[in-house]
């Protein structure tokens, strides 16, 4: 559940890139 996080964060931040 950890890597889901991670994977979570980058979208977040490539969507509010």
């Amino acid at each position: 559940m950890v890597h889901t996080s991670r994977t979570l964060l980058r979208i977040y931040f490539l969507c509010h890139n």
